[in-house]
């Protein structure tokens, strides 16, 4: 009964996130010991944007293959759909958009027992938030702080570039080309065999103009209900300092999905 009701209690207040910032922390899969694993995400969200408060499902896949001891190849992609009615007749039926979607390639390469060399490529879009496209090539470390069988924190630090192309229509594009460094810390916590609870926040600043970054916080939360399926709730909170015209600077995003392992 315990259970249940914190089940209930965690559904109407938290949530998985799919923000701008791409969250490829919440989607790492923890299995070195298998030589193929995946992860099926199907989620359900509420996301404070510039069409007010929206209603997103969709999905995120993630798989990991591990090539050696040292060498692992990561790609994660994510599909979303987004309801809601337009800001400027807020009687009209509801619209859905194809909006939003990403692709994410990543080459891990084990240097030490606590640091890894990455190699990443994007690709997203996303309408709502007036990204026509956005590519982005990194290269970067990973460091362990510290890990145990409980807890395990991470630092992660790379140099990308950034190409994107943004619109409030189609008449008036924006094309951008920018240098940033992406940092990040995550935290991770096993607080007993069924609960499992996760921290990132990312920080993008581009070098040569401090002023304009992205910083980005997620908190999540999982429940095991079975050996392959679970419960995920997570709340994350994002702030572009410039963002793309009509977008306001501060959004946040709640929800709630299921979790399927393979």
């Amino acid at each position: 009964m315990r259970y249940a009701f914190l089940l209930l209690l965690i559904f109407l207040f938290s949530g998985t996130a799919f923000t701008q910032i791409v969250n490829i922390e919440s989607l790492r899969i923890n299995a070195q010991d298998r030589k193929l694993s995946g992860v099926v995400d199907l989620d359900f969200a509420i996301r404070k944007n510039k069409a007010g408060q929206t209603v997103i499902t969709g999905t995120d896949i993630g798989a990991q293959w591990n090539m050696n001891a040292s060498n692992s190849l990561i790609l994660l992609s994510g599909y979303h759909l987004t309801q809601f009615n337009d800001s400027d007749d807020p009687a009209a039926p509801s619209k859905n958009f194809n909006n939003q979607a990403f692709g994410h390639l990543r080459y891990n390469h084990q240097l030490s027992n606590t640091v890894s060399l990455e190699l990443y490529s994007q690709v997203q879009w996303d309408e709502i938030q007036e990204i026509d496209i956005r590519l982005l090539n990194g290269l970067g470390g990973r460091f362990e702080l510290f890990q145990n069988d409980t807890a395990a924190f991470f630092f992660g630090l790379s140099y990308m570039l950034e190409y994107e192309e943004t619109s409030e229509d189609l008449n008036n594009i924006t094309t951008n080309q920018h240098q940033r460094l992406s940092t990040y810390v995550s935290g991770q916590f096993k607080l007993n065999p069924y609960l499992n609870f996760d921290y990132v926040l990312y920080f993008q600043p581009r070098p040569a103009e401090l002023a304009d970054f992205r910083l980005s916080s997620n908190v999540g939360l999982s429940i095991r209900l079975t050996r392959k399926v679970n419960f995920s709730t997570a709340a994350s909170l994002l702030f572009d300092s410039r963002p793309p015209g009509t977008v306001p600077k501060t959004q946040y995003f709640i929800s709630n999905g299921i979790r399927m392992n393979f």
